[in-house]
């Protein structure tokens, strides 16, 4: 069983989902693969045009800061 789902906010994207789509990566192309190695800031920063900061929580938790 699988759930498709669009979010736009990135940080619900890295907590719940274990493979991402990203439309508009590098060349206007798709990116997909495991939600970790694909929402990495580099890519955020080329795709969204915004920079961020990736903050690790007390529980290990990642989530990212932009700006």
């Amino acid at each position: 069983m699988g759930v498709v789902a669009v979010l736009h906010d990135l940080n619900l994207a890295r907590r719940y989902a274990d493979e991402v789509v990203v439309l508009g990566g590098a060349a206007g192309g798709l990116l997909q693969g495991a939600t970790a190695e694909v929402l990495e800031p580099g890519l955020i920063e080329a795709v969204w045009g915004t920079p961020c900061q990736p903050v690790t929580s007390a529980d290990g938790t990642v989530q990212y800061l932009f700006g």
